[in-house]
């Protein structure tokens, strides 16, 4: 899986691109834990983060057995 997470940073939405047609679980979190979304993707996805305070977010895609993580700034804070 060559997992792309765009843009970064975020404002209105972003896009997950896994490139495999296999479905995959994305979930992003909060720095504190808390899960923010989670939802089942596959190949192409965009997500609306439009409602979420601007911060740093981490997110996990699993597909299979297969994991990859990564973090992603939304909003325009700093």
């Amino acid at each position: 899986m060559e997992l792309k997470v765009y843009p970064n940073p975020a404002d209105q939405y972003i896009v997950i691109e896994t490139g495999s047609s296999l479905a995959s679980t994305f979930k992003l979190f909060d720095l504190i834990g808390n899960l923010m979304i989670a939802t089942e993707i596959s190949d192409k996805e965009q997500l609306s983060v439009k409602e979420l305070k601007a911060g740093v977010y981490y997110y996990k895609v699993t597909s299979e057995s297969r994991l990859q993580a990564g973090k992603i700034m939304i909003g325009t804070a700093v």
